[in-house]
């Protein structure tokens, strides 16, 4: 049931409110994507979040949480969906074009760190 509030911000917006999930709609917060796997038609993507260590050793910890499977046109679709949002924010000042270039960079480096280990695990020890 929408609160008083709600409803009254939703009717500024000129829609009601039983056009909007309600507080019970389920929510997933993700710092991330951890990795990604094709199929046949298919994507599935597993989601990650950086949690404290329970067990007080050493700093965060990287856990899954979920996984997303979308058919490639839904997967396609999304991707030019979030691309066009994150340019809107850019546009609206939301965040600066900057800090969007830095992320590519953090990610760029961390990829190629990963490939780099990825490659020096299957080589055979001298």
């Amino acid at each position: 049931m929408a609160t008083a509030e709600e409803l009254e911000l939703t009717a500024r917006a000129g829609r009601p409110a039983s056009e909007f999930p309600d507080r019970l709609f389920p929510t997933v917060y993700a710092d991330g994507v951890a990795s990604l796997t094709p199929g046949p038609g298919v994507v599935r993507f597993v989601l990650y979040r950086i949690d404290p260590n329970v067990f007080g050793r050493g700093g965060a910890v990287s856990n899954p949480i979920g996984q997303v499977a979308m058919s490639f046109y839904g997967f396609a679709q999304s991707a030019i969906f979030f691309r066009r949002q994150l340019e809107a924010m850019i546009e609206q000042k939301v965040i600066t074009r900057e800090t969007v270039d830095q992320i590519e960079a953090d990610f760029d480096r961390a990829a190629a760190a990963a490939a780099a280990a990825t490659k020096e695990a299957g080589e055979p020890r001298k």
